[in-house]
């Protein structure tokens, strides 16, 4: 079979853990259905809701066994969250990709996942569709990128293995990965569907500008202007320690992710690629939708359950009063507001945002792939349209478009090839 990956549609940043340094919930393990072959027996039950976070286990060099192998093709993924990947031949196509986020108070998240496989072909077909990630194997136990996996498909066994990273590493590692091989008649279509649990990284301020990652954030204190150092961030200094996280996803003809907080409550407090999100009914449930065209290679968010939103409102508004040049503050404000606060308000703050920041960008760390200019024009046009202003949303668009026009649109700057698609389109009149 010739395979083709339809994994993450970004190449994989470092063949390190997801999430080395935070903590799992769950043991990494099999659930039965065939899928503990070639390991221990089974030792947790499927995840459930509300349960507390604990140490997964982590193989150790003595338990690796070297008799099972990775599926050739089966990528090894990045750092973040992510969809399953798909190995399969080019009569195979994704059509459809959804996963559901549930966010935690502790930063611990339990990802659903279902994707719908399509058999193009007039002769029955074989997929794979697993994940594979390289874990730490020396020096104290450390957590794990997944936990609790569970892969199922109709008629189908799950499987997983162990082994031993490649000799020439400086560091022991062993390679893990979970699979299921699905096979789909002709014409035909199957689901591959399962859960997994992990977590994402809390930082200790800010580290997101629209929901995409800060590539600064863990240097502000060499710097004199963050405001962080401002008297008017102290009263949530100690409490302003926001989760952050990523999902890469899959090629697909649709794609939907739904992020919603276990509690009920409305935690986030920002989201990429702001063109493509909805607010649910559910309280505290968002969810991103993409068609083949216009789905980005990764999806960024930030949430923070233990700061009222109102009141770090207030703290930023009057950051941006006293400090008018600080982009970052402008950016935390305008992100705030989109989640409670008022349209007009925040489409005021973002426009002075896209103002100040030529002058200013520079001695701030923001150029370059920290050029986030893409994510306040589409929030600006947004908030214009909310506040019902169409036409001054329409204008906004069309500068949006010729601001945006000269900048990277692949790779790094995919966020911005989507972003000036979507204006375009408004400028236009068809969206």
């Amino acid at each position: 079979m010739k395979n083709r990956q339809l994994a993450p549609l970004s190449p994989p940043a470092a063949l390190a853990p997801l999430l080395a340094a935070a903590v799992l919930a769950g043991a990494c393990g099999g659930h039965g259905n065939g899928f503990g072959a070639g390991r221990e027996p089974v030792r947790e039950e499927t995840p459930r809701e509300g349960t507390e976070a604990a140490q997964p286990a982590v193989g150790r060099a003595s338990s690796i066994r070297a008799d099972c192998a990775i599926p050739e093709g089966l990528l090894f993924t990045g750092e973040g969250l992510t969809l399953p990947a798909v190995v399969a031949g080019d009569e195979i196509e994704a059509e459809q990709a959804r996963a559901t986020v549930e966010l935690a108070r502790t930063g611990d998240v339990l990802v659903r996942f279902e994707i719908e496989i399509a058999n193009r072909s007039a002769a029955a077909a074989t997929a794979l569709a697993g994940f594979a990630y390289r874990a730490s194997d020396t020096g104290a136990p450390r957590p794990e990128p997944m936990a609790g996996v569970l892969l199922e498909s109709p008629g189908a066994a799950a499987r997983s293995c162990r082994a031993p990273g490649p000799a020439e590493m400086k560091q022991p590692f062993v390679d893990v990965a979970h699979w299921i091989e699905i096979d789909v008649p002709a014409g035909g279509r199957t689901t591959v569907s399962g859960m997994y649990k992990a977590a994402v990284t809390r930082a200790d301020k800010p580290a997101t500008l629209f929901g995409y990652r800060d590539r600064f954030a863990d240097n502000w204190r060499n710097w004199d202007w963050p405001y962080t150092k401002a008297p008017e961030y102290q009263p949530v200094a100690e409490r302003l320690r926001p989760f952050h996280g990523e999902i890469a996803l899959i090629p697909a003809a649709s794609t939907r992710v739904t992020l919603q907080c276990r509690e009920r409550e409305d935690w986030l407090r920002t989201m990429s690629h702001e063109q493509n999100v909805q607010k649910l009914r559910t309280p505290g449930a968002y969810e991103w939708t993409f068609a083949d065209g216009d789905r980005p290679s990764r999806l960024g968010f930030e949430f923070l359950p233990d700061l009222p939103v109102e009141e770090e409102i207030e703290v930023f508004e009057r950051l941006v009063a006293a400090r008018k040049n600080d982009l970052r503050a402008r950016i935390r404000l305008a992100d705030l507001l989109r989640f409670g606060g008022d349209a007009a308000r925040r489409a005021e703050v973002l426009a002075g945002l896209l103002q100040a920041w030529p002058a200013n960008a520079k001695a701030q760390l923001l150029e370059g792939r920290n050029d986030v200019r893409a994510g306040a024009c589409v929030g600006r046009v947004v908030s214009l349209r909310a506040a019902g202003k169409n036409a001054a949303a329409k204008k906004a668009a069309a500068e949006g478009v010729k601001l945006l026009a000269g900048f990277e649109t692949t790779g790094e700057g995919e966020r911005n090839g989507l972003a000036l698609s979507w204006l375009s389109a408004v400028a236009e009149g068809a969206r």
